[in-house]
């Protein structure tokens, strides 16, 4: 019996050869194009290149998906675009959705959007710490684009919302309750969380902001290097407006200045989108409970999984530092602010 916890990761991605590949974004979108595959971990995802153009993304999502889930993704990408055609990101190609029956018999949907140039933020040489105004700033734009979208799915359970950890009280006796160290970090938060998640802006988030979805320019530097790779948006869901770039700031907890990081996106992130008394006084609080679920599903992830527990885990020991660094570090301020 599958694992609820586990979701869509129950089972693996399709498979899909390169040759199948092009005859579907043949087929359903008329872009012809050599593929070659890319990292994923739920969807199959192909690039697909053609006489030297940066060319497009394919994505064959998992067949577990629910349509309206990847309708919500669909539509949000094309609200970004309507709403902030400035922001460097990818544009969904007409028709903008299709389902197909791949050669293994699986049902999946297809998504096409246009390739952005450059490498991820985690595989550059530069510092993701360094870019932490810039990334707010980006998040922040993002969020004021999504901020009037609604749509029927944007509820929809997702293990990586921390704020419905908070209230799911199987999902932390089985993920967080068995690890002693995440136990002592999550308990005091999640009281102090409960009493102020439900009075708290809420709208549609990206809730992914790390450095696997942002891309850097090749030769940039500073604001002009970085753009968001809006390709990766299946994190979202409505949550709580802080959550988001709380998220963000959880990846740039650096374990000898915990602080810096996230208090710099979040000055960037607020002085484009101004947040309230409530709001900063949960932010903290948010990015401790990130690192502790990051944790929490790594583990569990990883002990369904043994044989690829080295590749889950590979972040495990920065996080477990950076976790432990801002703990102390909270314990220990009177007070902090951006």
């Amino acid at each position: 019996m599958d694992d609820p916890l586990d979701g869509v990761l129950a089972r693996p991605a399709p498979v899909v050869a390169s040759e199948e590949a092009e005859a579907l974004a043949a087929r359903h979108f008329g872009v012809h194009g050599a593929a070659s595959a890319l990292a994923g971990e739920r969807d199959c995802n192909v690039r697909l290149t053609a006489d030297g153009t940066p060319g497009w993304m394919l994505k064959i999502i998992h067949p577990d998906e629910d349509p309206e889930v990847t309708d919500l993704q669909t539509t949000a990408l094309r609200h970004l675009e309507e709403r902030a055609p400035e922001l460097t990101a990818s544009r969904v190609v007409a028709p903008y959705a299709a389902r197909a029956r791949l050669r293994s018999g699986q049902r999946c949907g297809l998504r096409l959007t246009t390739w952005i140039d450059g490498i991820p933020l985690a595989r550059s040489a530069i510092d993701a710490t360094s870019l932490a105004g810039d990334l707010g700033r980006i998040l922040a734009r993002i969020d004021l684009a999504l901020a009037d979208l609604r749509h029927p799915a944007e509820d929809h359970t997702l293990l990586w919302n921390v704020s419905r950890l908070l209230a799911d009280h199987d999902a932390v006796e089985r993920l967080v309750a068995p690890h002693g160290d995440l136990a002592a970090a999550f308990a005091p938060i999640r009281e102090r969380l409960s009493e102020l998640v439900s009075d708290l802006p809420a709208q549609l988030i990206h809730n992914d902001l790390n450095p696997h979805n942002v891309i850097i320019r090749p030769g940039g530097s500073g604001a002009e290097a970085v753009s968001l790779g809006v390709i990766d948006v299946g994190d979202l869901v409505r949550a709580p407006r802080v959550q988001d770039p709380a998220t963000a700031a959880a990846y740039l907890v650096d374990p000898s200045d915990p602080l810096r990081g996230p208090a710099d996106l979040l000055a960037a992130y607020a002085g484009v989108l101004p947040l309230s008394g409530s709001e900063l006084a949960a932010f903290l609080d948010l990015v401790i409970a990130r690192l502790v679920l990051a944790m929490a599903i790594s583990r569990h992830r990883a002990s369904r999984h043994p044989g690829n527990a080295d590749y889950i885990l590979r972040n495990h020991a920065r996080t477990h530092a950076g976790l432990a660094a801002l703990v102390a570090r909270q314990l220990h301020e009177t007070g902090w602010s951006p």
